[in-house]
C-alpha cells in the first residue's frame, strides 16, 4: 500500500469516527514565534454536549494539522510571531477537513519623527562654529564631533546640558502616526541639526503592532 493510500485510509477512519461522535467543530488554540511553536490547546466539540475529549481525534489531528497549515514560527528583526485559532470543521459532503486559520502577528516598526526645540543664540552659535551635532538612543544623549576641537570647560558643560536636554526630549516625546493597537518600545534612536534658532531633531521609534494582514 502507497503512502497515500495510508493517509488517506487513516483520514477516512477519522471521517467515520467525526460522524459516529456527532462532532462539530475542533478549535485549536496556537501561539508560535522564537523560531518555535509555543503553547497549543486543542477543543473537541461534539453536537449537543459541548467539548469532550476523543483520545484518536487528538492524536490524528496535533500530528495532521501541520500538513495542512502554515504556521509562522521563524522570527527577525521585525515579525516576533503569531497567535490565534484553527478552526477544523468536516466538508458539507462529508469526504474532507477544512482548516480555518485566524491569526494575529506581532511585529516592530519603524516611526519616524521630526520635531524641534528652541535653542539659545549661545548653544546655536557653538553647535554652529564647532560643527558638533548630538545623538544618542534610548541609554544617553551623546555629543559628536566631526572634527577635534578645543572646548573650554565652560563650553563642555554647556553641550553635556544640551545633549541632556536633547535626550529627554526624545524621550518624552509622543510621535504620531502610531495605531490605536501600537505601543512605544523602549528602544529609539536620534540625531540632531539646526536650523536658524531651533534645534532639529530626528528621531527614530521602535513600534509593536499586530496585524491580521500579513
Amino acid at each position: 500500500m502507497s503512502t497515500e493510500e495510508v493517509i488517506e485510509t487513516g483520514i477516512d477512519k477519522v471521517i467515520k469516527l467525526w460522524r459516529e461522535l456527532n462532532l462539530t467543530r475542533i478549535v485549536y488554540n496556537f501561539d508560535c514565534g522564537g523560531d518555535s511553536m509555543g503553547e497549543t490547546e486543542m477543543h473537541i466539540f461534539q453536537e449537543g454536549v459541548g467539548e469532550i475529549e476523543n483520545k484518536d481525534i487528538r492524536e490524528f489531528f496535533e500530528e495532521e494539522i501541520y500538513n495542512r497549515v502554515d504556521f509562522y514560527v521563524n522570527s527577525d528583526g521585525e515579525y516576533h510571531g503569531e497567535s490565534g485559532t484553527v478552526t477544523i470543521t468536516l466538508d458539507k459532503d462529508d469526504s474532507t477537513f477544512n482548516y480555518e486559520k485566524n491569526a494575529t502577528g506581532e511585529f516592530t516598526e519603524h516611526l519616524a519623527s521630526n520635531f524641534s526645540i528652541k535653542a539659545s543664540k549661545k548653544e546655536i552659535r557653538l553647535l554652529i562654529n564647532t560643527e558638533i551635532t548630538i545623538e544618542g538612543d534610548e541609554s544617553e544623549g551623546r555629543i559628536s564631533y566631526e572634527k577635534d576641537v578645543a572646548l573650554s570647560a565652560q563650553e563642555d558643560k554647556l553641550l553635556q546640558k544640551l545633549a541632556e536636554r536633547v535626550y529627554e526630549e526624545v524621550s518624552e516625546h509622543d510621535p504620531d502616526g502610531i495605531d490605536k493597537e501600537g505601543t512605544l518600545e523602549d528602544y529609539f534612536s536620534f540625531a540632531t541639526d539646526l536650523e536658524d534658532d531651533k534645534i532639529n531633531i530626528n528621531a527614530d521609534y521602535n513600534v509593536r503592532v499586530y496585524r491580521t494582514d500579513y
